[in-house]
Protein backbone atom coordinates (compact mmCIF):
# COMPACT_ATOMS: atom_id res chain seq x y z
CA UNK A 1 0.00 0.00 0.00
CA UNK A 2 2.66 2.42 0.90
CA UNK A 3 4.51 1.57 -2.11
CA UNK A 4 1.74 2.39 -4.33
CA UNK A 5 0.96 5.80 -2.78
CA UNK A 6 4.56 6.42 -3.12
CA UNK A 7 4.64 6.01 -7.17
CA UNK A 8 1.93 8.29 -7.16
CA UNK A 9 3.33 10.63 -5.80
CA UNK A 10 6.22 10.46 -7.60
CA UNK A 11 3.90 10.72 -11.05
CA UNK A 12 1.85 13.40 -9.56
CA UNK A 13 5.35 14.93 -9.02
CA UNK A 14 6.51 14.44 -12.43
CA UNK A 15 2.70 16.01 -14.18
CA UNK A 16 3.22 18.75 -12.14
CA UNK A 17 7.17 19.46 -13.35
CA UNK A 18 5.83 18.86 -17.09
CA UNK A 19 2.85 21.72 -16.55
CA UNK A 20 5.84 24.26 -15.71
CA UNK A 21 7.67 23.84 -18.61
CA UNK A 22 7.32 24.45 -22.54
CA UNK A 23 6.64 21.93 -24.34
CA UNK A 24 9.31 20.83 -26.89
CA UNK A 25 8.54 21.85 -30.64
CA UNK A 26 8.21 19.38 -32.86
CA UNK A 27 7.89 20.57 -36.29
CA UNK A 28 7.20 24.23 -38.60
CA UNK A 29 5.41 24.08 -41.55
CA UNK A 30 5.13 26.92 -44.35
CA UNK A 31 2.72 27.82 -46.69
CA UNK A 32 4.88 28.15 -49.31
CA UNK A 33 8.15 25.18 -50.06
CA UNK A 34 9.11 27.20 -53.16
CA UNK A 35 8.18 29.95 -54.90
CA UNK A 36 9.69 31.71 -57.74
CA UNK A 37 9.37 36.03 -57.74
CA UNK A 38 10.49 38.85 -59.91
CA UNK A 39 13.15 41.51 -59.09
CA UNK A 40 11.53 43.75 -56.74
CA UNK A 41 7.96 41.61 -56.25
CA UNK A 42 7.50 40.50 -52.64
CA UNK A 43 5.15 37.51 -50.77
CA UNK A 44 4.27 36.98 -47.69
CA UNK A 45 5.34 33.27 -45.61
CA UNK A 46 2.97 32.13 -43.51
CA UNK A 47 4.03 29.60 -40.54
CA UNK A 48 2.25 26.98 -38.17
CA UNK A 49 4.24 25.20 -35.51
CA UNK A 50 3.78 22.67 -32.87
CA UNK A 51 2.79 23.53 -30.20
CA UNK A 52 1.28 26.61 -31.88
CA UNK A 53 2.55 28.68 -28.49
CA UNK A 54 6.15 28.30 -29.70
CA UNK A 55 5.44 31.00 -32.48
CA UNK A 56 6.11 33.51 -30.40
CA UNK A 57 10.03 32.51 -30.72
CA UNK A 58 9.96 32.14 -34.24
CA UNK A 59 12.73 33.85 -36.48
CA UNK A 60 13.08 34.28 -40.13
CA UNK A 61 16.50 34.51 -42.08
CA UNK A 62 17.78 34.59 -45.54
CA UNK A 63 20.57 32.21 -46.54
CA UNK A 64 21.33 34.92 -49.16
CA UNK A 65 20.24 38.41 -48.83
CA UNK A 66 21.50 40.06 -51.77
CA UNK A 67 18.92 37.87 -53.39
CA UNK A 68 16.16 37.84 -51.23
CA UNK A 69 15.74 39.59 -47.95
CA UNK A 70 12.72 38.74 -45.15
CA UNK A 71 11.13 40.65 -42.38
CA UNK A 72 8.31 39.18 -40.63
CA UNK A 73 7.73 36.23 -43.27
CA UNK A 74 7.39 38.91 -45.81
CA UNK A 75 9.96 38.03 -48.33
CA UNK A 76 11.26 41.05 -50.93
CA UNK A 77 13.17 39.70 -54.32
CA UNK A 78 16.28 41.73 -55.11
CA UNK A 79 18.28 40.35 -57.48
CA UNK A 80 18.09 37.06 -59.60
CA UNK A 81 19.27 33.82 -58.15
CA UNK A 82 18.06 31.45 -55.94
CA UNK A 83 18.04 31.56 -51.90
CA UNK A 84 16.31 29.77 -49.21
CA UNK A 85 14.26 31.53 -46.32
CA UNK A 86 14.41 29.54 -42.97
CA UNK A 87 11.89 29.70 -40.66
CA UNK A 88 13.66 29.07 -37.71
CA UNK A 89 12.11 28.06 -33.79
CA UNK A 90 15.19 26.79 -31.44
CA UNK A 91 16.94 24.47 -33.48
CA UNK A 92 14.14 23.45 -35.48
CA UNK A 93 14.16 24.71 -39.10
CA UNK A 94 11.64 24.95 -42.29
CA UNK A 95 12.84 26.35 -45.64
CA UNK A 96 11.07 28.02 -48.61
CA UNK A 97 13.42 27.64 -52.04
CA UNK A 98 13.20 31.45 -53.20
CA UNK A 99 13.90 31.56 -57.26
CA UNK A 100 14.26 35.53 -58.43
CA UNK A 101 14.09 36.32 -61.67
CA UNK A 102 14.74 39.47 -63.86
CA UNK A 103 12.18 40.26 -66.28
CA UNK A 104 13.37 42.41 -69.84
CA UNK A 105 12.57 45.94 -69.35
CA UNK A 106 14.58 47.34 -72.22
CA UNK A 107 15.75 46.78 -75.78
CA UNK A 108 18.44 48.59 -77.85
CA UNK A 109 20.17 48.19 -81.12
CA UNK A 110 23.24 49.04 -82.49
CA UNK A 111 22.51 50.48 -85.39
CA UNK A 112 19.01 52.45 -86.30
CA UNK A 113 20.09 52.40 -90.16
CA UNK A 114 22.32 50.84 -92.67
CA UNK A 115 23.65 50.89 -95.84
CA UNK A 116 24.81 48.51 -98.06
CA UNK A 117 25.27 46.88 -101.76
CA UNK A 118 23.94 43.84 -103.18
CA UNK A 119 26.38 40.58 -101.63
CA UNK A 120 27.09 42.48 -98.29
CA UNK A 121 26.72 41.04 -94.93
CA UNK A 122 26.28 43.24 -91.95
CA UNK A 123 25.22 42.62 -87.75
CA UNK A 124 22.89 44.65 -85.90
CA UNK A 125 23.39 43.99 -82.10
CA UNK A 126 20.64 43.68 -79.83
CA UNK A 127 21.22 44.27 -76.23
CA UNK A 128 18.60 43.50 -73.71
CA UNK A 129 18.47 45.04 -70.42
CA UNK A 130 18.77 44.30 -67.15
CA UNK A 131 22.26 42.14 -68.13
CA UNK A 132 20.87 39.11 -66.45
CA UNK A 133 17.66 38.78 -67.34
CA UNK A 134 16.31 35.18 -67.58
CA UNK A 135 14.66 35.03 -71.00
CA UNK A 136 16.92 37.81 -73.34
CA UNK A 137 16.25 35.80 -76.38
CA UNK A 138 15.12 38.29 -79.32
CA UNK A 139 13.49 37.46 -82.48
CA UNK A 140 14.85 39.05 -86.16
CA UNK A 141 12.18 39.75 -88.78
CA UNK A 142 12.77 41.51 -92.32
CA UNK A 143 9.76 43.41 -94.01
CA UNK A 144 10.77 42.49 -97.11
CA UNK A 145 12.72 39.48 -97.57
CA UNK A 146 13.53 40.23 -101.20
CA UNK A 147 15.96 42.81 -100.44
CA UNK A 148 17.44 41.44 -97.27
CA UNK A 149 17.14 38.37 -94.91
CA UNK A 150 18.12 38.43 -91.32
CA UNK A 151 19.66 35.92 -88.82
CA UNK A 152 19.68 36.58 -85.47
CA UNK A 153 20.59 39.68 -86.60
CA UNK A 154 23.24 38.91 -89.30
CA UNK A 155 21.68 41.03 -92.30
CA UNK A 156 22.30 39.78 -95.63
CA UNK A 157 21.81 42.16 -99.04
CA UNK A 158 20.07 40.67 -101.59
CA UNK A 159 18.82 43.63 -104.03
CA UNK A 160 18.67 46.99 -104.45
CA UNK A 161 15.71 48.57 -102.45
CA UNK A 162 14.72 48.88 -98.85
CA UNK A 163 13.96 47.05 -96.24
CA UNK A 164 12.99 47.62 -92.27
CA UNK A 165 14.68 45.27 -90.03
CA UNK A 166 12.47 44.52 -86.65
CA UNK A 167 13.63 43.08 -83.42
CA UNK A 168 11.23 42.25 -80.86
CA UNK A 169 12.09 40.61 -77.08
CA UNK A 170 10.56 37.11 -76.12
CA UNK A 171 9.92 38.57 -72.54
CA UNK A 172 7.98 42.03 -72.78
CA UNK A 173 7.80 42.58 -76.25
CA UNK A 174 10.38 45.46 -76.54
CA UNK A 175 10.72 46.17 -80.02
CA UNK A 176 13.38 48.56 -81.66
CA UNK A 177 14.36 48.70 -85.29
CA UNK A 178 16.37 49.57 -87.97
CA UNK A 179 16.33 50.84 -91.61
CA UNK A 180 18.50 49.21 -94.11
CA UNK A 181 19.13 50.82 -97.88
CA UNK A 182 20.40 48.23 -100.05
CA UNK A 183 21.60 50.42 -102.90
CA UNK A 184 24.78 50.71 -105.32
CA UNK A 185 27.84 52.38 -103.73
CA UNK A 186 29.58 55.90 -105.53
CA UNK A 187 33.18 54.70 -106.07
CA UNK A 188 34.75 58.59 -105.52
CA UNK A 189 32.95 61.75 -105.36
CA UNK A 190 34.55 65.58 -105.20
CA UNK A 191 33.35 68.84 -104.09
CA UNK A 192 32.35 71.57 -106.74
CA UNK A 193 34.42 74.32 -106.18
CA UNK A 194 36.83 72.54 -104.88
CA UNK A 195 38.74 75.58 -104.09
CA UNK A 196 37.16 78.50 -103.40
CA UNK A 197 37.97 82.60 -103.14
CA UNK A 198 35.12 84.08 -101.11
CA UNK A 199 35.00 87.81 -98.93
CA UNK A 200 33.51 88.34 -95.51
CA UNK A 201 29.53 87.91 -95.45
CA UNK A 202 29.18 86.12 -98.43
CA UNK A 203 27.32 82.51 -98.92
CA UNK A 204 28.48 80.08 -101.37
CA UNK A 205 26.30 76.62 -102.45
CA UNK A 206 29.14 73.80 -102.29
CA UNK A 207 28.17 70.86 -104.16
CA UNK A 208 29.00 67.22 -104.76
CA UNK A 209 29.67 65.40 -107.53
CA UNK A 210 29.78 61.50 -107.46
CA UNK A 211 31.38 58.88 -109.85
CA UNK A 212 30.46 55.41 -110.44
CA UNK A 213 26.80 55.78 -108.65
CA UNK A 214 23.30 55.10 -110.25
CA UNK A 215 19.75 56.10 -109.59
CA UNK A 216 19.54 53.70 -106.48
CA UNK A 217 22.76 55.77 -105.09
CA UNK A 218 22.06 57.52 -101.97
CA UNK A 219 23.46 60.94 -102.74
CA UNK A 220 23.21 62.18 -98.51
CA UNK A 221 26.71 63.99 -97.12
CA UNK A 222 27.45 65.28 -93.54
CA UNK A 223 29.33 68.80 -94.20
CA UNK A 224 31.77 69.85 -91.85
CA UNK A 225 34.23 72.71 -91.34
CA UNK A 226 37.92 73.07 -90.35
CA UNK A 227 37.71 76.57 -88.84
CA UNK A 228 33.88 77.61 -88.16
CA UNK A 229 35.43 81.51 -87.14
CA UNK A 230 36.78 81.69 -90.53
CA UNK A 231 33.54 79.54 -92.84
CA UNK A 232 30.59 77.59 -91.59
CA UNK A 233 28.80 74.89 -93.98
CA UNK A 234 25.00 74.16 -92.84
CA UNK A 235 23.41 70.43 -93.77
CA UNK A 236 22.26 71.84 -97.24
CA UNK A 237 26.23 72.53 -98.53
CA UNK A 238 25.76 76.42 -97.77
CA UNK A 239 29.04 78.02 -97.12
CA UNK A 240 28.80 81.30 -95.36
CA UNK A 241 32.11 83.19 -94.91
CA UNK A 242 32.32 84.71 -91.42
CA UNK A 243 36.10 85.81 -90.74
CA UNK A 244 39.14 86.16 -92.43
CA UNK A 245 41.25 83.24 -93.50
CA UNK A 246 41.63 79.63 -94.40
CA UNK A 247 39.23 76.97 -93.78
CA UNK A 248 38.68 73.21 -95.32
CA UNK A 249 35.12 72.12 -96.04
CA UNK A 250 34.98 68.42 -95.90
CA UNK A 251 31.86 65.98 -97.35
CA UNK A 252 31.78 62.55 -95.70
CA UNK A 253 29.60 60.18 -97.63
CA UNK A 254 26.47 58.63 -95.59
CA UNK A 255 26.20 55.66 -97.91
CA UNK A 256 29.51 54.38 -97.64
CA UNK A 257 32.15 56.96 -95.88
CA UNK A 258 33.98 58.63 -98.67
CA UNK A 259 35.46 61.83 -97.70
CA UNK A 260 36.24 65.28 -100.59
CA UNK A 261 37.35 68.48 -99.50
CA UNK A 262 37.29 71.74 -100.94
CA UNK A 263 39.85 74.38 -99.68
CA UNK A 264 38.24 78.19 -98.52
CA UNK A 265 39.85 81.57 -98.41
CA UNK A 266 37.66 84.31 -96.64
CA UNK A 267 39.12 87.94 -97.48
CA UNK A 268 38.11 90.92 -95.49
CA UNK A 269 37.45 93.84 -98.26
CA UNK A 270 39.61 97.05 -97.11
CA UNK A 271 37.18 99.66 -96.13
CA UNK A 272 39.74 102.48 -95.42
CA UNK A 273 43.05 103.42 -93.76
CA UNK A 274 44.20 105.90 -92.10
CA UNK A 275 47.22 106.88 -89.28
CA UNK A 276 47.09 106.81 -86.31
CA UNK A 277 47.12 110.91 -85.76
CA UNK A 278 45.68 113.43 -88.11
CA UNK A 279 48.71 115.86 -87.60
CA UNK A 280 52.13 115.59 -86.37
CA UNK A 281 54.57 118.66 -85.03
CA UNK A 282 58.65 118.27 -85.74
CA UNK A 283 61.58 119.84 -85.52
CA UNK A 284 64.48 119.75 -88.38
CA UNK A 285 66.18 117.02 -87.91
CA UNK A 286 63.59 114.41 -86.21
CA UNK A 287 62.49 111.37 -87.37
CA UNK A 288 58.81 109.76 -86.49
CA UNK A 289 57.60 106.30 -87.47
CA UNK A 290 54.35 106.70 -88.86
CA UNK A 291 51.65 103.84 -88.84
CA UNK A 292 48.96 102.84 -90.97
CA UNK A 293 45.46 101.54 -89.59
CA UNK A 294 43.25 100.04 -91.66
CA UNK A 295 39.68 99.08 -91.06
CA UNK A 296 38.59 96.38 -90.63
Amino acid sequence: MIRKTFISFLALVALLSSCGKDEAVSEIQLNLNQVTLSEGQSITLKAAATPSSALSQLQWRSLDESVASVNDGVVTALKSGETYVIASIGEINKGCLITVIASVDGLTLDKDALYMSVGDVEEIKATVSPAHALNPAVKWSTSDASVVSVVDGVVTALANGTAVITAVTEDGGYTQTCTVMVMTMPESMTIAPSELTINLGETQQMTVEFEGADDSTLRDVIWSSSDETVARVDASGILTALGGGEAVITAKSVANGLVATADVTVYVPLKGISFEASELQMYNGDRHQLTCIFNP
